[in-house]
């Protein structure tokens, strides 16, 4: 099989920038995400990271999200994510009102889905 259909899932091709962490390291850096799917991205920065680091990335609308390098060419490292994201949700323009509240909230990086109740169906007696 090619090596380019290993890939599982679409992929959106997006600039992006994010804050990365690394583990047991007080600094944020910042990355350019260049791909984004449900379960990883493609992330491009200066510093370099070993194949299975566990990091954090800061993804805009998603907050924090748990990963590990699995790749890493030149300044480009291959980022899993722990959990499957909504990669639209990071596409999606933050509306700024003239409510400061409104401005500081930020969304929620994971929303459980809530079973969906079929309505009992009513029969007429006759």
């Amino acid at each position: 099989m090619p090596e380019s259909n290993h890939r599982q899932n679409d992929r959106d091709s997006l600039f992006l920038q994010a804050n990365l962490r690394l583990p047991d390291q007080p600094d944020e850096y910042r990355v350019k995400i260049r791909n984004l799917s449900a379960n990883g991205c493609m992330a491009e920065s200066g510093i370099t990271a070993l194949v299975g680091t566990k990091i954090e990335i800061d993804i805009r609308n998603l907050g924090w999200i748990v990963g590990t390098v699995v790749w890493v060419i030149d300044s480009r490292m291959g980022i899993a994510f722990e959990d499957p994201i909504d990669p639209r949700v990071a596409r999606q323009t933050i509306r700024i009102t003239g409510d400061v509240d409104e401005m500081c909230v930020r969304r929620p990086m994971i929303v459980p889905a809530s079973p969906v109740e079929t309505p009992t169906p009513r029969f007429r007696t006759i």
